[in-house]
């Protein structure tokens, strides 16, 4: 008490006043703290009579109740005030990549007012499969209340194989987190490293009209592949397919005579139609049957389905080798070619799968003997 009173002395002719109402706020003071005078004494009485039937002061307990019932009130007030955003969706894509290449993760997020939400950010959690989490944030900017955006992050390259798992958050401008993408988040998987011959090639399908002109058919969808059509009745014209088809030397010559942009070799083994692919040209090949007389007999190619193509006659066949599978371990597993006998009717014959073994027992010479595993290719100039 002593250090207010000495406070309020300076206010010189107030000083009665301001005592009374530090009397009807703190209670009756001692008169060793003030030393009241009579008159005071009864100015304060009156006040006190105020303050009872309720036009002085309030009781001091009830100034404290209201005091903390007025904190109470604006806290609340403020969290409602106060501008926000929810995530909607986050998604990865595409849900697979190659080693070295990259994934985007676009997150969408939407503003939840009461007002404009500014500078507001999304940040992504990249975790690897090695458990280390790379974290990157972009900016969203302003979102009014009940609008949407959307925000696109390229990561990568995702080097590492395996599942990688993002994560989304929305922040304001000052990192406060505001909301978070669901706990599952959205996910891509890094598949094992492929060898460069490892694919399709989207070659053209065609299917032989007679019994002797697979290599100039086989021709046909080659020459197609790089542009240059030619159908397989003139081709076996000019090759003189009929009644026996025809040899490599034929169709290797046919090119290289009749297509000035292309130019066309004789090459062989796994590596020389591995090399074809990788550079994404297509190549034909010879399979040599002998199933009759029971020389290499069975030694045809059996589709990925289990269903083995039997010819039962001495002879061979061409086909176009359009694409190679591996096996996740660098080695061949299926061979994926155009067979225009298309010996099982409708698209089989179709970019149909080979598994790698049958193929390479069927793969030979023109003479179903020798085991040169020959490619015709068309290369362009």
């Amino acid at each position: 008490m002593t250090p207010l009173l000495r406070t309020l002395a300076v206010s010189g002719p107030f000083m009665g006043m301001f005592l009374v109402a530090c009397q009807g706020v703190m209670g009756d003071v001692a008169p060793d703290a003030g030393g009241l005078d009579d008159a005071d004494a009864d100015t304060a009485d009156t006040s006190d009579d105020d303050a009872d039937t309720g036009t002085g002061d309030a009781d001091p307990d009830d100034d404290i109740d209201a005091g903390d019932g007025d904190e109470t009130d604006t806290e609340a007030g403020g969290d409602a005030g106060r501008p926000s955003g929810v995530i909607e969706s986050i998604l990865a894509v595409p849900p697979e990549v190659d080693p070295g290449a990259s994934a985007t993760v676009t997150v969408s997020v939407m503003g939840i007012g009461p007002g404009l939400l500014t500078h507001a950010q999304v940040c992504v959690d990249a975790a690897a499969p090695t458990g280390e989490v790379f974290p990157l944030c972009s900016p969203v900017g302003d979102l009014l209340p009940g609008a949407s955006t959307s925000v696109a992050e390229e990561r990568g390259p995702l080097g590492v194989e395996g599942v990688w798992v993002f994560h989304a958050t929305l922040r304001d401008r000052d990192g406060e987190l505001l909301d978070e993408g669901p706990p599952e988040g959205t996910a891509v998987t890094v598949r094992p490293s492929r060898p460069p011959w490892d694919r399709i090639l989207p070659v053209g399908y065609d299917e032989q009209d007679t019994n002797y002109s697979c290599g100039p058919t086989s021709t046909s969808m080659l020459l197609a592949y790089h542009g240059v059509w030619r159908d397989e009745g003139s081709i076996s014209d000019y090759m003189g397919a009929y009644p026996s088809g025809v040899g490599r030397e034929q169709i290797r010559d046919y090119i290289r005579d009749t297509v000035p942009e292309l130019w066309s070799d004789i090459v062989s083994g796994w590596g020389a139609l591995q090399a074809e692919i990788a550079a994404g040209r297509p190549a034909i090949a010879h399979l040599g049957f002998n199933a009759e007389d029971g020389d290499r007999s069975g030694a045809w190619p059996i589709a990925t389905d289990g269903t083995a193509v039997a010819l039962y006659f001495d002879g061979g066949h061409y086909v176009v080798v359009v694409g190679l599978v591996s096996d996740g371990a660098g080695n061949v597993a299926e061979v994926v070619c155009n067979d225009p006998a298309n010996w099982r009717g409708g698209t089989y014959g179709d970019h149909v799968h080979y598994t790698a073994g049958s193929f390479d027992a069927a793969w030979d010479d023109d003479n179903g003997v020798t085991r040169e595993r020959y490619s015709i290719t068309a290369t362009p100039r």
